[in-house]
């Protein structure tokens, strides 16, 4: 049983790296392409039309299109998230080691406010052997939490900044949102090493 739910986090860890690499450059694009629509300004200059309603500029609703499928893709590395964190948690299950919840919940905590601020760290260090301290689990979690408000500067550089200054927040952004995919991929092959070093022998 142990064999098979570490086949599975294996999987569904190879759809995570994907996923956290496609997130990232998901919300980079939406953070800048937010910032430079309203640098643009989202309504005409005749926002109010002959009767008094409102209308998008093109590009505006050309960022709105492009936005939708890449929200997708955030939905998608969510999806793949909370698979792993399950059949990790199941593996851990199956070799008896305890946890602070049960695995399904744990699993989906990444989907409940509030909790989701440290219900899914418990969930992959409960997902290692007891008293064990899981190699860059926090740095991964903090940077997880902590990298998304760090594209902030990109969205006020284009709304104010020069062409030069929205070029360096947008580096400055990249690079933050960088650093949780880093993390989260070295997270991802340490439990699957930790799971083959903990896999029960062959009958």
């Amino acid at each position: 049983m142990a064999d098979r739910y570490r086949k599975a986090t294996s999987k569904y860890g190879n759809w995570l790296r994907w996923a956290m690499l496609g997130n990232f450059l998901s919300f980079l694009a939406i953070s800048i392409g937010t910032a430079l629509e309203c640098h643009g300004n989202v309504l005409d200059s005749g926002t109010n039309g002959m009767y008094g309603e409102t209308h998008f500029s093109g590009g505006f609703l050309a960022f709105q299109l492009v936005s939708l499928p890449l929200n997708l893709i955030t939905l998608a590395y969510l999806g793949s998230l909370i698979a792993w964190i399950y059949q990790a948690g199941k593996f851990a299950e199956a070799r008896g080691w305890p946890a602070a919840r049960g695995r399904t919940l744990g699993a989906f905590s990444v989907l409940i406010p509030i909790v989701n601020l440290w219900w899914p760290y418990e969930a992959v260090r409960d997902s290692y052997p007891p008293g064990s301290s899981p190699s860059f689990l926090v740095a991964w979690w903090v940077s997880y939490l902590v990298a998304p408000f760090l594209a902030i500067p990109s969205f006020f550089a284009g709304l104010f900044g020069t062409p030069l200054q929205i070029v360096i927040a947008i580096g400055i952004s990249a690079c933050a949102l960088a650093i949780p995919v880093w993390f989260g991929w070295k997270l991802i092959r340490d439990v699957e090493a930790m799971q083959r070093a903990n896999s029960p022998a062959p009958a």
